[in-house]
């Protein structure tokens, strides 16, 4: 009677045995799958913020040369050119502004003298 009592006993612990180690193997399982599941969040977060800091890279060498001291002054300079564009093709309108008003002074001269010649052609006949 002890002695099945001790067997029994013992199958109960290797049940008992079984059941703990199969829960821990589960267990042990989903561990191991949440560990590589944030491994791979982790790697492509790594990924995104490598992909990020080269755009931002990119970005701030394009934005360089607006930021410096150097663009302002080739804009300054770009300004001053345009300024004396301006300027030369204001003085050229002037000009030609000049001629277009003594052609108009001679043309209107010349239509007065045509005008009064055949004045007088008709007079005469």
């Amino acid at each position: 009677r002890e002695r099945e009592n001790a067997v029994r006993a013992l199958a109960e612990e290797t049940a008992a045995h079984a059941a703990t180690r199969a829960e821990l193997q589960d267990r042990d399982e989903k561990a191991r799958t949440r560990a590589m599941f944030f491994a791979t969040e982790l790697e492509d977060a790594v990924r995104g913020l490598a992909e990020e800091r080269q755009a931002h890279q990119a970005t701030r060498q394009q934005l360089t040369p607006f930021l410096s001291g150097a663009y302002q002054g080739g804009v300054e300079a770009q300004l001053t050119e345009w300024r004396g564009t301006a300027q030369d093709a204001l003085k050229e309108l002037a000009m030609e502004r000049d001629v277009h008003v003594r052609t108009k002074r001679a043309l209107d001269a010349e239509q007065a003298a045509h005008a009064a010649t055949r004045d007088r052609t008709v007079m005469r006949v």
